[in-house]
């Protein structure tokens, strides 16, 4: 019996980090394809304050990168919990 299963999820800093980083100026990230392992770099987080590294809290592929980062990495700073519409 094969006992494989996929399964999805979302990777992203806290409330608590984006807040400590201040206005997030440029995020990278792996693409997607890209194969993460647990505790591996995966990308960085540019703000007015520092730069910082990602790492992948999983082992995994990513499936899909958000690219709206690209052109606006300050919605980093937006509440992502927050009410739509």
């Amino acid at each position: 019996m094969d006992q494989s299963f996929r399964q999805h999820g979302t990777i992203g800093i806290t409330d608590y980090a984006q807040h400590e980083l201040g206005d997030v100026v440029f995020v990278r990230t792996a693409g997607g394809g890209a194969k993460l392992a647990a505790g591996k770099l995966f990308g960085t987080i540019e703000s007015v304050k520092a730069v910082s590294e990602l790492y992948a809290p999983v082992s995994g592929e990513v499936i899909e990168t958000n690219a709206a980062l690209s052109n606006a990495p300050e919605t980093v700073n937006s509440d992502r919990m927050a009410p739509r519409g």
